[in-house]
């Protein structure tokens, strides 16, 4: 093994993950194709995440460490790419954990085919590791993907930006590609990497897409950089591609892909589920600003929400109801419309420490109150929460009140 001009680049950003970080690089270390580097660069941990990658550094001389000050993933990433030495370079992330033949099968068909990017799947999971489903949309389409041989977006113009997610860590990118192409990750909070990703697809000569989940996701970390996401940065990212797409003179030729992507990622629940008050209405005009004329076409999919504050707005008309779970969207509708409605009698929510404080005028009681409360309706307003305790929530609501309604479903309506 010459391990000076190592076959790939593994490179990774770690910010204080001690947690995961032993699972993702023994996952590393247990590959069976032994040619390659791996790059970390740690972005000021405050925790054990930098002496987790010392102690790996000094058992294996593949791994590189570098430290920089909390400067994000994207530049954590930009710095590992500068000082990669192979002709392929893979990003990944150190939380997620990888199936042992990865490299060799992804390297594999990258030589065979002479490609710029091999393209896998994933499994995902929650931060303990359980099982957890995939949609068919992600993080590859499989209706619309092209699989097990080359090709590149002329094949495939009506559908190139929604085969595969926009996922740093699920290619391995020819590093030529990005350097000769100036691709470099943003200094975003978050969606980094997403212009980058779709940019490149229509720089590549070749793409292969393995129909293979070689890694293991994990997802629903409430410290990640995902839970923590900013959907404005998503549309800068849409924005970034739309520009270098009119650049090229490509972007009529591109237009109905793109715009087949932008329509499902507007209807994708994560968009809406967090954001509300200042934030959603904020994203609404960068949304205006990237559509222009087309807005009216994609009107009705923002307005999904309106459509569930207003349905609720008639439900109080009619019916005295109790919210049960004083969420951010709750908080959101009542400010929003300033209510002042004696049919609304109050809030339930099993955090002790909010009884008794209000959202506008209505009090937040203990769950034991909402019999005393007597409404004719029960809303539940608990928004992107499966737990077993909500799950147990909504069965004890719908089998003890005739009459209730959980937004959430409300929310998916278009």
């Amino acid at each position: 093994m010459n391990t000076s001009e190592p076959k790939i680049s593994v490179l990774i950003p770690v910010y204080n993950v001690e947690n995961y970080l032993r699972e993702c690089l023994d996952s590393i270390v247990a590959q069976t194709f032994h040619d390659f580097e791996v790059i970390c660069v740690d972005d000021g941990s405050t925790d054990k995440s930098l002496e987790i990658l010392q102690e790996y550094k000094e058992k294996d001389n593949r791994f590189k460490i570098l430290q920089q000050e909390h400067k994000g993933v994207g530049a954590a990433r930009n710095l590992a790419l500068s000082l990669a030495k192979s002709k392929y370079v893979q990003f990944l992330d150190s939380d997620d954990y990888f199936e042992p033949e990865m490299f060799e099968e992804m390297y594999n068909t990258a030589v065979k085919y002479d490609t710029d990017m091999v393209v896998c799947s994933a499994v995902k999971r929650t931060p303990t590791g359980e099982y957890l489903k995939y949609n068919k949309f992600h993080p590859i389409n499989t209706e619309l993907a092209i699989f097990n041989r080359p090709f590149n977006w002329k094949d495939c113009p009506d559908r190139i930006f929604s085969m595969f997610a926009p996922e740093p860590w699920q290619t391995l990118y020819k590093k030529d590609l990005l350097l000769n192409n100036n691709l470099f990750f943003p200094g975003l909070s978050s969606s980094n990497g997403a212009a980058l990703a779709y940019i490149a697809r229509i720089c590549a000569d070749k793409i292969v897409i393995l129909d293979k989940a070689f890694i293991n996701y994990r997802c629903s970390r409430s410290d990640s950089i995902t839970s923590k996401s900013n959907p404005i940065n998503k549309v800068m990212q849409l924005v970034e591609l739309k520009e270098y797409l009119i650049r090229q003179n490509l972007y009529d030729e591109l237009k109905s892909s793109y715009y087949q992507n932008l329509k499902k990622m507007l209807k994708a629940k994560c968009i809406y589920s967090n954001m509300f008050g200042s934030q959603y209405d904020e994203f609404c005009s960068a949304l205006k600003s990237l559509l222009g004329y087309d807005w009216k076409t994609y009107e009705h999919i923002i307005d999904h929400k309106e459509f569930a504050y207003e349905r609720l707005k008639k439900l109080t008309k009619s019916n005295k109801i109790v919210f049960w779970g004083a969420s951010r969207f709750l908080e959101d509708f009542v400010t929003r419309f300033q209510l002042n409605d004696d049919n609304i009698l109050g809030i339930i929510d099993a955090n002790q420490e909010k009884w008794g404080s209000f959202i506008g005028q209505y009090k937040i009681f203990a769950p034991e109150e909402l019999d005393n409360l007597n409404p004719d309706c029960v809303v539940v307003s608990i928004i992107n929460d499966s737990t077993k305790h909500v799950n147990n929530i909504k069965e004890y609501i719908r089998s003890n009140y005739k009459k209730h309604i959980d937004i959430e479903p409300i929310l998916e309506e278009y």
